[in-house]
């Protein structure tokens, strides 16, 4: 029985018909690579865009902190019995408001679902510190308190929005580190220098306030604040 070899179908084609079979394999041989090229690319390109769309949440987060720990620092002054500083402090607590408007607009615009809780929390307790205020059902100690609990998680947020907009995933080493000094170490030593200024105001303001009623003004700092500064020092040598 004659045995039939696999390529006598090759000597059996013209040769227009060969050159158009080797074609097509050394089309497949460059398609498929420059696919996947190009597909890394795409990918590439589409975080980047990720990225760069996260600018936007993460400028008016930043601008919301910043505002919010000046707020802080006038809040303590006022309830610490300095009243000249009470037209700033409402002039500032507007800023806040309008700053917190811009980050929500923000964050509804791309429609952040994971965000949206976070933000809505934030903005109840903002309201309720500003109340507060406006109440006069508050004290130095308590409000300090409550508006570095929202620092907190305004800085918690700033987190979650590096992570929904991939700013903390960036593959280059150098934009990766620089990204994470400037939304995650940065703030933490600005936050932490806030209320060292925060917390020194409201007790220099009681002391002025006791001084100026004949009463022992180092009454105004407590065994227990003198710790809390230097937990508060110590946050910021470590930041």
């Amino acid at each position: 029985m004659k045995k039939t070899s696999g390529f006598n179908f090759l000597n059996q084609m013209r040769l227009w018909q060969k050159f158009l079979l080797l074609g097509l394999f050394v089309a497949i041989a460059v398609l498929l690579p420059y696919v996947q090229t190009m597909r890394t690319s795409q990918e590439s390109i589409d975080f980047k865009l990720e990225e760069i769309s996260g600018l936007v949440p993460v400028n008016a987060i930043v601008k919301v902190i910043q505002l919010t720990q000046e707020h802080r620092g006038l809040s303590a002054s006022v309830l610490g019995g300095n009243s000249a500083d009470a037209s700033v402090r409402s002039a500032k607590e507007k800023e806040v408001d309008a700053a917190l408007t811009i980050l929500e607009a923000a964050i509804n615009a791309d429609n952040r679902t994971s965000l949206k809780t976070s933000m809505t929390v934030i903005r109840q307790d903002w309201r309720v510190i500003a109340d507060s205020i406006a109440n006069n059902s508050t004290d130095t100690r308590k409000n300090f308190d409550a508006q570095v609990v929202l620092v907190t998680k305004l800085l918690r947020l700033l987190e979650l929005i590096s992570d929904d907009y991939k700013l903390s995933l960036d593959p280059n080493n150098s934009t990766y580190f620089l990204i994470q000094a400037a939304t995650v170490h940065l703030a933490l030593l600005t936050e932490f220098v806030g209320q060292a200024r925060g917390f020194g105001i409201g007790r220099l303001e009681e002391a002025k306030r006791l001084r100026e009623a004949n009463t022992d003004p180092s009454a105004a700092v407590s065994a227990a604040d003198r710790e809390r500064l230097s937990n508060i020092l110590t946050g910021i040598r470590v930041s």
